[in-house]
């Protein structure tokens, strides 16, 4: 499990790699309303590799909004195939002091 620890109003990014053109999409969960907020951020269209088969990110902005710990949960999955296990799968806790 990754930890992060953040001050209340203070911001972090967290990203990941994009697998959207092969489907796959980030599903977040987890225990983490209202220690924290999270917001996934818009791509640019500049950002990613110039090479070919290169990999752009996902990024989501953690924002610290009161004391406590959060968890949050980063599944990489198809949501077509919502039986199936996640690819990728990324946990965090969040410490806001």
């Amino acid at each position: 499990m990754n930890k992060i620890n953040l001050k209340k109003a203070e911001k972090t990014i967290i990203q990941f790699p994009d697998l959207s053109t092969a489907g796959y999409s980030i599903i977040v969960s987890g225990k983490y309303e209202p220690i924290i907020k999270v917001k996934r951020l818009a791509m640019e269209n500049k950002e990613g590799s110039s090479l070919v088969g290169g990999v752009k990110q996902i990024k989501f902005e953690i924002t610290g909004i009161e004391p406590g710990k959060a968890l949050l949960d980063f599944d990489q999955k198809r949501n077509w195939e919502p039986s199936a296990a996640s690819t990728n799968t990324w946990k965090y806790e969040i410490t806001v002091e």
